[in-house]
């Protein structure tokens, strides 16, 4: 941090706030949990990959179950069962992405040696 003076450790993530700020947040929880329709029983949120809702991409998964399980150190965790036949039917599947390592391997796709301080790396475009 000594030699580049704006780089340094995150100290603040969201902005300034105040406790006033973080009651209201609460306040807004709190009714939103509360609504009707979040306690209609049988609603479950969908499954959905990260933030972008429904895959545009289409799926390819095997029937599943995911059941919760208390691990000792980790506390709770969710196991998905028939995940290896995911994996198979991906690996046969002629549309979906083979960018897992494994597969990769088995295709001969190798990628370069990793090296350390290499002094010299071959770029297509000038460096300004």
């Amino acid at each position: 941090y000594r030699l580049l003076p704006g780089w340094g450790p995150i100290r603040k993530f969201d902005g300034p706030g105040t406790e006033d700020m973080r009651l209201r947040q609460w306040q807004v929880h709190q009714h939103v949990s509360q609504h009707p329709h979040w306690q209609q029983e049988g609603i479950k949120p969908k499954m959905t990959y990260g933030s972008i809702g429904p895959s545009t991409w289409g799926t390819c998964e095997a029937p599943r179950h995911v059941s919760t399980i208390l691990h000792p150190e980790l506390g709770s965790c969710s196991v998905v069962d028939n995940f290896g036949e995911t994996q198979r039917l991906r690996a046969e599947c002629p549309w979906w992405a083979k960018d897992q390592p494994y597969l990769m391997t088995k295709a001969g796709y190798q990628p370069r040696a990793l090296t350390i301080n290499e002094p010299v790396h071959a770029s297509a475009q000038r460096w300004v």
